[in-house]
Formats: structure tokens, C-alpha cells, sequence
């Protein structure tokens, strides 16, 4: 039987949370996406833990660290995946499972995710 997943996007931009959850929603692994527009919209209350949490930290986006852990804290079982533009001074200092900065094709975000996924229980 397939592992259904459920994930959670946090980007303020419209536009680009859409796209990551068109991409999520493509993938036959996830049943349930959940889109937010900034960290202060998470539900504690989630009917079950998301595998995946999705951070864009694209210039604008109110992501640090701190906020991070706190998320990181919330959902211990989750996977978290950031992406950065290049040189984004962020980088080195993310405390997550996974960062790809811009210019990835479809197919490595989808290799990227299953592989985060997969190797979690």
C-alpha cells in the first residue's frame, strides 16, 4: 500500500505557493497540501502530523532560523525543505533537511522530495 503524505508550503507570495503546491499535488505520494501564507497561519491542530514542510525563503519572506526551530519543534516528524535564491546569505545557517536554491528543475524537486520522504520513517 502507497504511504500517503500530507505537506505544508509557507511562502507569502501567492504565485509561488500555488506553483509549489501544483508541484506537490502532482506527486501521487501526497494527499494533502496545505498552503500558508506566512508561519503565524499553522495550525497546531493538524489531524495528522505533515511529512513535509515546505519554507521559501526568497527575499521577503520573514524566515529565520529561530522561526525554524520553532516549526521544527511543532512537527518532529516532519521533513523540512528551504528554498533560497543563490547566495542567499541564509544558506549556511538553516538548521534543515534539505536547501535548493533557484534555477532546479521539476524533476530534481520531485527526486529531492521523494528521497526526503522515503528516508524518514
Amino acid at each position: 500500500m502507497v504511504r500517503l503524505n500530507q505537506a505544508i508550503i509557507i511562502a507569502s507570495s501567492q504565485h509561488r505557493r500555488q506553483s509549489l503546491a501544483a508541484l506537490l499535488r502532482s506527486m501521487p505520494e501526497f494527499n494533502e497540501i496545505y498552503e500558508m501564507e506566512s508561519l503565524e497561519q499553522i495550525c497546531l491542530d493538524l489531524p495528522e502530523n505533515p511529512n513535509l514542510i515546505v519554507f521559501d525563503c526568497w527575499p521577503g519572506e520573514n524566515i529565520s532560523q529561530e522561526t525554524i526551530t520553532l516549526v521544527k519543534d511543532s512537527f518532529q516528524n516532519a521533513r523540512l525543505l528551504a528554498l533560497i535564491r543563490q547566495n542567499n546569505d541564509l544558506m549556511p545557517k538553516l538548521d534543515v533537511d534539505l536547501i535548493l536554491t533557484e534555477g532546479f528543475t521539476a524533476n530534481f524537486f520531485y527526486d529531492s522530495v521523494r528521497q526526503l520522504i522515503t528516508s524518514h520513517p
